[in-house]
């Protein structure tokens, strides 16, 4: 995850799956909850967000990967 960890400053996420045939989400959490999807986002508020990252190919199993990343203000 790149970017300054703070409040209104996008982060981004990335995934190391890049082949052919390969769809990767990502879901922003925090506190359980779902506050964004895609590769990037900006968060409004301090706290611990989780981002997941699924990667789906058509006859192999979905692989996961997750980083949390605390926010200041």
């Amino acid at each position: 995850m790149s970017g300054t960890k703070s409040v209104g400053h996008q982060l981004t996420a990335s995934s190391a799956w890049n082949l052919a045939g390969v769809t990767v989400t990502y879901e922003w959490r925090k506190s359980g909850s779902i506050v964004g999807t895609g590769p990037t986002f900006t968060p409004e508020s301090t706290g611990s967000y989780t981002v997941t990252a699924t990667a789906v190919r058509d006859g192999y199993p979905d692989g996961t990967a997750s980083e949390t990343v605390n926010v200041g203000s």
